[in-house]
């Protein structure tokens, strides 16, 4: 009884700082953890082994694994995932029984990155006191409560990683918006992932002397305001399945959604807002959403494979998103699009989703509707695509793992992501002509269009815009301003013909010495 009323007040005062931090809602987060610590089938389970003589440490190891387990064979995907809250409880209880307080945290440094099996709220919550700047959890709970709360805070946080190939010393970039980690990363990674020098910029010329337009990639309504701080023209990519992870009931709540795009729309009124469909599954599983657990996610139900599936998530969405479309410009973008069947399902549910508006009498506006060149056979053959299409988009990322066939996040084969290599650089190449053949014009989103170095590359690419985080784009604006198409477009059937990725950056640094400068020293 000591000990489960120690540990409830631990939680009692935990629960109080989230609720000061980040409000009521995701304080309320916590609720099952303090249902647990009163009576009930688990600590009823514990007294009554206790009481026939049982070691108490092992009882309460054994009975939060039974009870975790039981979570595990509900049929109810989000309620599975409480499971967890069974084990951060019991962790809680034993803490208190056999150190009389929670454990301490390691001694940390400014600038820390935190590894480890397992992050708990109350870790999540002391990271900024502590110096901690981001954090890496080997358990795969990607709507956890840490992790949710780590989102809500701007913490970094990427979860399923194996941890253990990571030593002391290490050098990591945590990035919580794609949810990847950089193990010792290159000078391409880091040179992207490099902070701004200083919070206030102002630009050295205007936006119409730029040779290609730069928009920002924003995942939360805080993003927003610092896109536009940084001189964004518009937003290239709104990550929506964040948005989704952090308010869990808007995934059916259209209000909600509305409420949220309707933000980042009025936050630019002169430039479009794109917002992508959700990019669930692979690597951001969403257990309330997945029927069954794959085992090549990557390849499986992810993103419109996903939304396709779940029919009423999508009308909800691209109801939300057509509404958005009467507060100004709105491009709707969907990703991992493969095969022209899945456009024309997609275009089908759009064209629903406003029938319906239309029938309700409800407010919309008109939107473009795109998709994400994400895999190499949209690269090599998306022209029938592209003419059914307003715009189309590069996912740099995901494209140059599904070439490569490489994990970008592996800690072994992970310096095989090359997103420079040639035979990138071609597909890049065939979609953009076949974008521009339609009529269509192309951004690039991802961490190529934050390097400087591979500028030069993609204006002789052809590619018309860029969309890249926000802390990122001062550094591209100033790279840019001595770069022009036709400078560029010469060197590329050198840059294509060429045999590896570092052949192509020797080219690059050749011609533009003054580009390699740019987070060469970040390697």
């Amino acid at each position: 009884d000591v000990a489960v009323a120690a540990a409830r007040g631990d939680l009692d005062r935990v629960i109080a700082r989230l609720r000061e931090a980040v409000g009521e809602e995701e304080a309320a987060l916590l609720e099952m953890q303090r249902l647990l610590l009163t009576k009930g089938s688990f600590l009823n389970a514990i007294e009554a082994r206790i009481t026939a003589g049982a070691n108490a440490y092992r009882t309460i190891r054994e009975v939060a694994l039974d009870h975790y387990h039981t979570f595990l064979r509900l049929p109810d995907p989000y309620i599975r995932q409480r499971g967890g809250d069974v084990l951060e409880v019991a962790r809680r209880l034993l803490e208190t029984l056999c150190k009389g307080q929670p454990e301490p945290a390691a001694e940390t440094t400014t600038g820390t990155i935190r590894v480890a099996n397992q992050i708990s709220v109350t870790d999540v919550l002391d990271a900024p006191e502590q110096g901690v700047r981001g954090v890496v959890q080997g358990a795969t709970t990607p709507d956890s409560h840490a992790v949710l709360l780590a989102r809500t805070l701007g913490l970094p946080m990427v979860t399923g990683i194996e941890v253990g190939a990571i030593r002391r010393g290490d050098r990591l970039i945590v990035d919580g918006t794609t949810g990847t980690l950089y193990l010792n990363p290159s000078p391409a990674v880091a040179a992207a992932h490099r902070p701004p020098v200083s919070t206030t910029w102002s630009p050295n010329v205007p936006a119409t002397a730029l040779p290609v337009r730069l928009r920002a990639n924003v995942s939360v309504g805080r993003d927003l305001e610092l896109a536009a701080a940084h001189g964004a023209m518009g937003i290239g990519l709104y990550r929506t399945e964040y948005a989704m992870l952090t308010h869990r009931d808007a995934l059916y709540a259209e209000e909600e959604q509305l409420a949220l795009y309707r933000a980042a729309v009025e936050r630019f009124p002169d430039y479009p807002t794109t917002l992508r469909t959700l990019d669930l599954g692979g690597d951001k599983p969403f257990l309330r959403l997945l029927p069954v657990q794959e085992a090549n996610p990557l390849l499986g139900l992810r993103a419109v494979r996903l939304t396709l599936h779940r029919k009423q998530v999508l009308i909800t969405q691209l109801r939300a998103m057509l509404r958005a479309a009467a507060f100004g410009p709105v491009r709707i973008l969907f990703p991992m699009v493969t095969t022209l069947e899945e456009l024309d399902a997609l275009l089908a549910e759009v064209a629903a989703a406003r029938a319906a508006l239309v029938a309700e009498g409800v407010d919309h506006g008109p939107v473009e509707v795109g998709v994400m060149v994400e895999v190499p056979v949209v690269a090599r053959a998306g022209g029938p695509l592209f003419e059914r299409v307003d715009f189309v988009a590069i996912g740099s990322n995901d494209l140059t793992q599904y070439a490569l066939a490489v994990d970008r996040q592996s800690a072994t084969v992970g310096h095989l992501y090359q997103p420079l290599h040639p035979a990138v650089l071609l597909l890049i190449q065939d979609t953009v002509a076949a974008a521009h053949a339609a009529g269509k014009q192309v951004c690039l989103c991802g961490e190529l269009a934050a390097w400087p170095l591979a500028l030069p590359a993609l204006l002789a690419l052809a590619i018309d815009e860029l969309s890249l985080a926000p802390p990122a784009i001062p550094r591209i604006w100033d790279a840019l301003v001595d770069l022009t198409r036709a400078a560029c477009a010469p060197l590329l059937p050198d840059l294509l013909a060429a045999a590896s990725q570092d052949a192509v950056i020797q080219i690059l640094e050749h011609h533009f010495p003054h580009l390699a400068s740019h987070g060469a020293d970040e390697g």
